[in-house]
């Protein structure tokens, strides 16, 4: 079989829309963005990309109907992803709120405006490793029900005809296409200007973006029954 560049468009026009649209990884590479060093973000990024790889790998050759033909392989999916994205958002907020204890000591009253104490950051976790960042984003996808659904529904009856040509470069689109997108939003983010807003309203920052992952991770695991 030839090369399909009609379905090879096709797919990856859907998919550009797909991962550029907000959801669980753009908070996550927003978070790491303002409040990481550069490279720590980046190692989410890739995670991320190698992450929605191997979903849409299992998927082209047949295992991710798994979840369709039993439906307990996406219960323990959604629990798990459920679980995990709550445990980021949980964890944001409480970085968030010990920042801001450390900064008043117990039984002292601050006299600084509120503006100020908005201002200072909570540092970022010490000693977090590449490896560590790298292991989030691709968690963060591998237990997300939803793209694992959408590569059941995208390209399972689009691709599984295909060439092995055409599902290689369609996989090897798709990992380029998420490297560039949260690349883009990295070096956005990162640069001075945005990391000063961050600076004067961090403790804010922090809570909301990690309540968003917290009600995402709730209402994965609130649809968790509808696979059973």
């Amino acid at each position: 079989m030839t090369f399909d560049f009609e379905t090879f468009a096709a797919v990856i026009a859907v998919y550009v829309m797909i991962v550029i649209s907000p959801g669980p990884n753009f908070v996550l590479i927003t978070r790491y963005s303002l409040r990481h060093p550069v490279p720590l973000a980046f190692a989410v990024t890739l995670g991320l990309a190698a992450g929605a790889t191997i979903n849409a790998s299992i998927t082209m050759f047949g295992v991710g109907s798994l979840i369709v033909a039993y439906p307990v392989f996406g219960f323990m999916v959604s629990v798990a992803g459920g679980g995990f994205m709550g445990y980021l958002g949980l964890s944001a907020i409480v970085s968030a709120l010990r920042g801001r204890t450390q900064l008043q000591p117990a039984g002292h009253v601050s006299t600084l405006p509120a503006e100020q104490m908005e201002a200072v950051p909570d540092d970022p976790p010490a000693g977090e490793s590449l490896l560590s960042a790298l292991n989030k984003g691709l968690l963060v996808n591998l237990l997300n029900p939803k793209g694992i659904v959408f590569f059941i529904g995208l390209y399972a009856p689009l691709i599984a005809r295909t060439s092995l040509a055409t599902k290689g470069a369609v996989l090897a689109a798709s990992f380029l296409i998420e490297i560039l997108w949260y690349g883009l939003v990295i070096l956005i983010l990162a640069r001075p200007r945005f990391r000063s807003l961050y600076e004067r309203a961090s403790f804010s920052i922090d809570c909301v973006l990690g309540l968003v992952l917290l009600l995402i991770g709730m209402r994965i695991l609130l649809q968790a029954g509808t696979y059973l």
